[in-house]
């Protein structure tokens, strides 16, 4: 028998995680990393919440089998399509939970969802396409905790790990934190934080239909539901809002519409 050698000239196609809890600026880390790099990327958004502007593939799946065939699907159809070259699977917690059969539980329904994922994983490994994994803290993997078949395989996969933080208090640069646990230094060099080509403004989607700035009420609304360790969505905005010039001994109905209608015309809150 022949010895066979890779033909290391040929480019190779980077796999990367963003993980962290919720709002810790994962979609935007990943879309930073994708600007930065010079890539063009399409969605998978499993949970419909990834608001950064960039392309979402419409997905209408009601099944596992269908989850199977459509995400390998979508796969090979991104390598032929010259208008992109990288795959974001956003919420891959959802997709893991996608994969598991309809019906009651047991141990062999959840054999039955890793042998699902393997078919899948198995056509990832051969892509010619860069695929970006966002998640949840159950994607991390430790010697400590329980992780899951499918995070494990994720893991070993990938050629970076970025961990994402928000400290909870505003939107800048500074506020959001992507610490690469993971990097083939042989591929790239790659230590710290994706190369951030724009400032991170907020981490709530925001679509401008006027050049006016944001008024300083909504921003501390924003800020203060961070701090409870809530997710600012429209309805929570509003309502805080509301409380603060109700309690002020000198109400200003003109700053309470003021940012009422700011919001109206620029905010699009994922989730509401």
């Amino acid at each position: 028998m022949v010895l066979q050698f890779i033909d290391e000239s040929k480019p190779r196609f980077l796999k990367t995680i963003f993980y962290g809890i919720d709002g810790s600026g994962k979609s935007t880390g990943a879309q930073l990393y994708c600007e930065s790099r010079g890539l063009n990327p399409v969605v998978i958004d499993f949970d419909c919440t990834n608001h950064t502007g960039l392309p979402r593939l419409k997905c209408d799946w009601d099944s596992d089998r269908d989850v199977i065939n459509g995400v390998i699907s979508i796969i090979k159809d991104v390598e032929t399509d010259s208008r992109f070259d990288t795959l974001i699977i956003d919420g891959v917690g959802t997709f893991n939970n996608l994969l598991l059969p309809k019906g009651k539980e047991s141990q062999r329904t959840y054999l039955v969802r890793t042998q699902n994922f393997k078919k899948i994983w198995k056509v990832l490994l051969h892509s010619r396409i860069n695929v970006i994994f966002i998640g949840q803290k159950d994607m991390i993997v430790t010697e400590e905790n329980e992780s899951s078949k499918f995070a494990e395989m994720i893991n070993n996969m990938v050629d970076y790990k970025f961990h994402c933080s928000h400290t909870g208090k505003g939107f800048t640069n500074d506020d959001f934190t992507y610490v690469c646990t993971k990097t083939r230094g042989e591929i790239e060099p790659l230590i710290g934080k994706p190369i951030i080509s724009k400032p991170v403004t907020s981490s709530i989607p925001v679509t401008p239909k006027e050049e006016a700035p944001m008024p300083q009420l909504i921003t501390d609304c924003m800020n203060a539901l961070y701090e409870r360790g809530m997710e600012p969505t429209i309805d929570k905005v509003k309502r805080c809002i509301l409380d603060k010039c109700e309690n002020d001994l000198n109400p200003d109905k003109t700053i309470y519409k003021e940012c009422i209608r700011w919001i109206d015309n620029n905010l699009n809150i994922g989730g509401i």
